[in-house]
C-alpha cells in the first residue's frame, strides 16, 4: 500500500519536472527569438554608410511626425477646453433639473388635491 503511494508521489513528481522543463524550454526559445529579432539584418549591416540624403530623409520624417504630434495636442487642448466649458456648466445644468423637479412635484401636489377634492365630492353625491 505504501509502495502504491510512493511510486504514485514519484509519477507526480516526475510529471511536474517534466511540465517544468517544457516551461523552461519554451522561455528560452522565446527569449531567443526576441534576441534574434533585435539583431540588425544582414542589408542593414552592409548598409555601413549613412548619407546625407539619409539624414535629411529622417529629418523630414522626424518634422512629419513632430508635426503630427502637434496637430494632437492641439486637438487634445481644445478637447480639454470643451470639457471645461461642460463641467462649468453642470451647476446651471443642476439648478435647472432642481427647478423641473420642484415644478413636477408641486403639479404632482396640485393633482393628487384635485383627486382628493373629486373623490369626495363623488362620495358626497
Amino acid at each position: 500500500m505504501n509502495t502504491n503511494k510512493i511510486c504514485i508521489a514519484v509519477a507526480a513528481l516526475s510529471l511536474l519536472s517534466t511540465a517544468a522543463l517544457g516551461v523552461i524550454t519554451y522561455q528560452q526559445q522565446n527569449y531567443i527569438q526576441s534576441i534574434k529579432a533585435q539583431l540588425p539584418k544582414k542589408e542593414s549591416a552592409k548598409k555601413a554608410t549613412y548619407t546625407l540624403q539619409d539624414a535629411k530623409s529622417d529629418i523630414d520624417a522626424l518634422q512629419s511626425k513632430m508635426s503630427y504630434l502637434e496637430s494632437s495636442v492641439d486637438d487634445l487642448e481644445a478637447h480639454l477646453n470643451s470639457l471645461d466649458d461642460d463641467v462649468s456648466n453642470i451647476p446651471i445644468r443642476v439648478a435647472g433639473l432642481e427647478d423641473d423637479i420642484d415644478a413636477t412635484r408641486a403639479s404632482l401636489n396640485s393633482l393628487i388635491y384635485q383627486l382628493n377634492l373629486n373623490s369626495r365630492s363623488n362620495y358626497y353625491y
